[in-house]
């Protein structure tokens, strides 16, 4: 890939009229280079033909591409045809590879619109093929968008012209498939969905602890163990690919300009391969490897438990090196790009140090430091791909100890070992963790932080800048279970870094992206692609029981009160929801929100005060040892404790504590007929509940007591292991300490809400909510 930043004087006067026409840009996701608004219109129906000079293989893909993608997304009936060189007519789509665009270098291109028809002018396939997606966003703008195409397969489309090209050749999505396996279905979504924002590097993540998911052949044992393995949240997981629809994948994305990067993990997150292969670890007999479960808080540190089993292969044992071989042989036959990504993060040394084989081959190799061992095995390995031909990146780690020449770099712990990469003649992909991982909360990572994301670093030369090649955005699954899940936590992001990626830093602004981004929703949910969908939290009004026996009601106007002495006392301030600890402490959750999300308050000297971060937090219950639970907008859990907050590993829409302080929660990501139900003390694993009670909203007694309000209103109770139905319609459910259940429900007068206290066998009215 190569970076072609020059302009030519006809480019630069045409940015500078695009900069004053802005405003009237049609709504394309990247920002076009330069965009000629024109007047008039020009009809796109059946009676339009694409039409291809020259028969070109080539251009005949993009063509029926085209052709269909206009008729399955938007329903026009479009025709196409090969013609004779130079063959032309009016009304025509014609798509034209010439030498005479190629100053718009490896991927630019030129579109046209006349009131006569449409051209797509380019150097390379790539630029026609970028064009043509274009065209298909002018197109959905027109059907989907505020003034929607007519009824009769037709779309009038603005005169416009457009000259385009990217700013980084690599422009790249990972989707990690081992964690949570994704299917070949939804592998080619992502690569339309990717094709159509113009990024064109699909990063396969296809291996690590929780599971290898490529069939290689030599080895078959890889998937018939690897691939199996039972998560936290959810039944046994499963799934491989095999050789031949690895095949039909990457075929399917060459067409659409998409490079499938593969990656294999090494010499870390390595457990799939050892729970298959354990004799390649550095403790073989000694641990029983098995693929990675997903514990309640995270795993043990090695160094912390040297007897947790890790994922780190034996760097010391010619045997690992044999099998990483055989791998990367079919790895390159399947994979034709010019990249094999090999990993190399979080490799933890103790493992090494404490290994005759590794200290063995230290010896041997004159290695000073595990560092330097780790560098051994990062060339030996890069070494086998690139006599192949191919090149080699991994993420940043790899520079611990050296790094071989023309290896690539991908960045994600921080701008300055990019850059330090950069500085030693490393190409480097930035895919920082700080902006561009998107299983990070949208209250942590919102789109504006990631629209704001700038990929060079300052510290660069002129002459070392063209080495960042490029930006990736990361999704990892590990709590991401569902392909709706990874969808919300992918968009509206994705878009985000799509312009980030290809268009010039002066034609970005905020405000006009946002603006264009909520046009693009719509178009998105017409491919199947769910954008993200803030969890809402508790209703108003509604009660919560706090730990130390006192009952809040916020009612629907936000005010706070105290049920005191049969009745209701007003307390200072507004809020969504409030709770109170065993010592007295009271929270609550901030009625209306920041830029960033609601805010977590806590009542102190006779006011609220914020505590902590701004969470998101949109719903709270207080534990018996004095923590406080929250769930996020973005439906992470987060636990404060000694006043600070730690990440629970999982994702619900709402959690509550019981008495004896086992943790219960409802899933944020909703299973067939309703959110799931687990449960689990503190520092164990999450426990499915069954039977399978699925809900919207939970309160937890004394004893094992749960009550749940399913979707449709209906009350379940769950007193030991056995579910029983209760009478009532109710909301704003909770249980005091001494398994008292209350709640909210409608009164006698149209429009009023009552308090009402289960009884043992209905439900019976205390008094109106203030």
């Amino acid at each position: 890939m190569k970076l072609f930043r020059a302009l030519s004087t006809q480019l630069a006067m045409l940015v500078v009229a695009a900069w004053a026409m802005a405003a009237d840009e049609p709504a394309i996701i990247p920002r076009p280079m330069a965009v000629e608004p024109g007047q008039g219109t020009f009809t796109l129906g059946p009676g339009t033909v694409i039409r291809v000079p020259g028969r070109s293989d080539e251009l005949t893909r993009i063509g029926r591409i085209l052709r269909d993608g206009a008729s399955q997304d938007y329903g026009l009936r479009l025709a196409f045809e090969e013609l004779a060189e130079g063959a032309g007519a009016a009304g025509e789509v014609r798509l034209t590879l010439t030498a005479a665009r190629k100053e718009l270098g490896p991927e630019g291109y030129e579109l046209t619109v006349t009131p006569d028809g449409i051209s797509i002018q380019a150097a390379t396939r790539p630029g026609v093929f970028w064009g043509t997606q274009t065209l298909l966003q002018l197109i959905a703008v027109a059907v989907r968008g505020p003034r929607p195409g007519s009824a009769d397969g037709t779309a009038g489309l603005p005169v416009v012209r457009i000259v385009d090209r990217p700013r980084f050749p690599w422009r790249g999505l990972l989707l990690d498939c081992s964690r949570t396996f994704l299917t070949i279905d939804y592998l080619k979504k992502y690569v339309d969905v990717c094709s159509f924002y113009k990024l064109n590097v699909l990063h396969l993540h296809l291996t690590d602890d929780q599971g290898w998911r490529l069939d290689i052949r030599k080895h078959p044992k890889l998937t018939e163990v690897g691939a199996r393995f039972a998560p936290c949240f959810g039944g046994e997981v499963s799934g491989s690919y095999t050789q031949q629809q690895i095949k039909d994948l990457v075929r399917y994305a060459a067409d659409r300009c998409v490079t499938i990067v593969p990656e294999i993990e090494m010499p870390s997150h390595c457990l799939a391969l050892l729970a298959t292969y354990p004799e390649l670890s550095c403790r073989e007999g000694r641990d029983k490897y098995v693929i990675a479960p997903y514990l309640f808080m995270s795993d043990p540190s090695p160094d912390k438990d040297p007897q947790t089993p890790y994922g780190v292969l034996c760097a010391g044992n010619d045997k690992t090196f044999q099998v990483i071989e055989d791998v990367i042989h079919e790895l390159i036959d399947l994979f034709p790009g010019e990249y094999i990504h090999i990993a190399g993060d979080e490799c933890p040394k103790s493992f090494w140090k404490d290994c005759p084989k590794c200290q063995a081959r230290m010896k041997a190799e004159g290695l000073a430091n595990e560092e330097e061992l780790q560098s051994y095995f990062v060339r030996r390995v890069a070494r086998m791909v690139q006599d192949r031909g191919r090149k080699v990146i991994g993420w940043d780690e790899i520079l611990e100890g050296g790094l071989a020449p023309q290896v690539g770099v991908m960045g994600w712990r921080g701008m300055e070992l990019a850059a330090e990469a950069a500085k030693m003649g490393h190409p480097v992909v930035m895919a920082q963790k700080s902006h561009l991982y998107f299983d990070y909360c949208y209250n942590r990572t919102p789109a504006s932080l990631v629209y704001a994301f700038e990929p060079i670093p300052p510290e660069l030369s002129p002459e070392q800048q063209p080495l960042v090649v490029g930006v990736e955005a990361c999704m990892w699954t590990h709590l991401a279970r569902s392909e709706g899940m990874i969808d919300m936590s992918i968009f509206p992001r994705l878009l985000a870094l799509a312009e980030v990626g290809w268009t010039p830093v002066h034609r970005r602004r905020w405000g006009d992206f946002s603006a264009r981004m909520k046009r693009h929703e719509p178009i998105l949910r017409a491919k199947g692609v769910r954008c993200f969908e803030r969890n809402e939290g508790v209703a108003l009004p509604n009660l919560n029981a706090g730990r130390d026996g006192k009952l809040w009601l916020v009612n629907a106007a936000g005010e706070i009160y105290l049920g005191k002495d049969g009745g209701w006392e007003r307390f200072p301030g507004q809020a969504r929801q409030v709770a109170s600890g065993p010592n007295g402490t009271i929270w609550s959750v901030s009625k209306q929100p920041t830029n960033r999300g609601y805010v977590l308050m806590r009542w102190s000297e006779g006011e609220w005060k914020p505590i902590g971060a701004e969470m998101a937090a949109v719903q709270i219950s207080a534990a018996p040892d004095g923590s406080l639970w929250t769930t996020t907008e973005a439906y992470a859990i987060w636990r404060y404790a000694d006043e600070r907050w730690a990440n629970v590993l999982g994702l619900a829409r709402e959690v509550s504590v019981s008495p004896d302080g086992t943790v219960w929660i409802l899933t944020g990501d909703p299973a067939p007929g309703g959110f799931e139900l687990y449960s689990a003390r503190p520092g164990g694993r999450w426990r499915r509940v069954q039977p399978l009670a699925a809900g919207v909203r939970i309160a937890a007694g004394p004893s094992g007591q749960l009550w749940l309000t399913r979707d449709d209103g209906a009350l379940r109770y769950l007193g030991g292991d056995r579910w029983e139905d209760r009478p009532g319609r109710v909301s704003g459910l909770t249980v005091t300490r001494d398994g008292t259940a209350w709640a909210l429900a409608a009164g006698g007068d149209r429009g009023s809400v009552t308090v009402v206290r289960w009884s043992g066998r209905d439900w019976q009215e205390v008094g109106r909510v203030p």
